[in-house]
């Protein structure tokens, strides 16, 4: 997703990345890894297990809250640090959208 907040522009997404290193070097497992970019400046999310930044939203004093998933597991960021949450049954889950009233 997008997001404005004044004159930042906030991007969420995943890169595709090999050992948790940009790139594909050839016979490596490729993994999807979260991350967003601040005016085209990446912030990465998790760097090891495969993961993925679907929706970002910005506070008014600049935290920022980013919904996806790490493992099949639905996680949320406020400024880079997980919260999961806790899925029954061991079945997967994930988070497409976040949304923050005052």
């Amino acid at each position: 997703s997008i997001f404005v907040n004044g004159n930042d522009v906030y991007v969420s997404g995943s890169v595709e990345s090999a050992n948790g290193v940009a790139g594909t070097p050839l016979g490596s497992t490729l993994v999807d890894l979260a991350i967003y970019w601040k005016n085209s400046v990446a912030v990465n999310l998790e760097n090891e297990a495969s993961s993925n930044a679907s929706s970002i939203v910005v506070t008014k004093n600049g935290d920022v809250y980013t919904a996806g998933w790490i493992d099949h597991q639905a996680v949320y960021w406020r400024n880079e640090m997980p919260t999961h949450f806790p899925i029954p049954f061991q079945d997967q889950g994930f988070l497409y959208s976040i949304f923050l009233t005052n």
